[in-house]
């Protein structure tokens, strides 16, 4: 048995010690994807591989020869150092993506907004990108626009479509209803109830949102034609392959998960989430979203272990001149991704755990 006073000391010595691992944190280190849009997601697969969107000004030649510089964007992907341009088809000069699968896969959405024409119908088309190749899904029969939302393993890609609208610069999304559809080898099919997606697992789960009784909105899971209202939450923010689903309520934020939502809180300084932003769980719960500061002036990345919340500012090595803005994905060994200003310029970065 030990003496009584050196007992004590050995526990007063391990005390600080516990306490100390109890806190321990994660760091990350933080690679520089380059270029990025923040009007759209970064993806992330289990392999690591990225898909984004990234701006760049077009010079556009007008009937009166006149040249114009427009705004126009395509998506990307970045494997391992290499980025990869995914432009448009023709018609289609314009492409954004909406997620990547393990199959490297990405799944994406074309427009025709480089048209020139003032009495054009703006058209979106959904593609999928493959080895190097867009292939044009276009979008369902009387509908001019389809915009992808996601894409599973199997490479099913989830949706939205709108009926036929109006020209002279109307992309008829305000004036006609949004309805949720999915794309799988060729077969466009309507997701009864739904307007909106923002997941879909590999067990063919998706997450959404649509109208119940009363006319409000409610979170809800589709699968073989089942729907499971998840209650009064508005929106869902993503869904892993457990079937756990981010819920949004105004700017907060909860995980459905067991039967039930579990309310995720924002760190000290914020006033909660930005709902509009991408967010992504992981098959392990981290999960990633953007939050918005007290004083309402900026987006910070946000991570939550174990539903407590932190700035991901706070946790990378190596991040000068970084300031993390939106995190909008995470795969399950962790690394997360979204968009940052670098050096007063607006980039994707990707934070790699370090383990030692």
């Amino acid at each position: 048995m030990l003496p009584t006073a050196l007992a004590k000391g050995l526990y007063l010595v391990l005390i600080p010690t516990l306490a100390l691992h109890a806190v321990s944190i994660p760091h990350y280190r933080i690679t520089d994807i380059g270029p990025a849009s923040n009007q759209y997601g970064v993806y992330i697969n289990n392999k690591g591989q990225i898909a984004g969107t990234a701006n760049f000004t077009r010079q556009h030649n007008k009937k009166d020869g006149l040249a114009q510089d427009l705004y126009a964007y395509n998506a990307f992907v970045w494997d391992n150092g290499h980025r990869i341009h995914i432009g448009g088809t023709a018609g289609f000069p314009n492409s954004s993506a909406s997620g990547i699968n393990n199959q490297e896969q990405v799944a994406g959405t074309l427009d025709n907004t480089d048209a020139g024409s003032i009495e054009m119908v703006y058209v979106d088309n959904i593609f999928i990108w493959q080895n190097g190749k867009v292939t044009d899904l276009g979008s369902p029969s009387g509908s001019d626009v389809a915009r992808a939302s996601g894409i599973s393993d199997a490479g099913e890609i989830i949706g939205t479509r709108i009926e036929s609208g109006s020209p002279n610069g109307s992309d008829n999304a305000s004036s006609n209803a949004p309805h949720a559809v999915t794309v799988f080898h060729g077969v466009w099919k309507d997701l009864a109830g739904a307007d909106s997606v923002a997941g879909i697992n590999d067990k063919r789960q998706i997450a959404g949102s649509g109208a119940v009784t009363g006319g409000s909105y409610h979170a809800s899971i589709w699968q073989d034609g089942t729907t499971t209202d998840l209650g009064k939450f508005s929106a869902a923010g993503g869904i892993n392959n457990k079937g756990d689903v981010l819920l949004i309520d105004g700017s907060s934020l909860d995980l459905w998960r067991n039967g039930k939502p579990s309310p995720l809180p924002v760190p000290q300084g914020f006033q909660g989430i930005n709902p509009t932003v991408t967010m992504s769980v992981n098959d392990n719960d981290l999960v990633v979203a953007t939050g918005v500061t007290s004083n309402e002036s900026d987006n910070r990345a946000l991570l939550w272990k174990n539903d407590t919340p932190v700035d991901l500012n706070k946790l990378v090595r190596g991040g000068s001149g970084w300031v993390l803005q939106e995190a909008t994905g995470i795969n399950n060994k962790g690394q997360i991704v979204g968009i940052g200003s670098y050096r007063n310029t607006t980039h994707a970065f990707l934070l790699t755990l370090i383990t030692k």
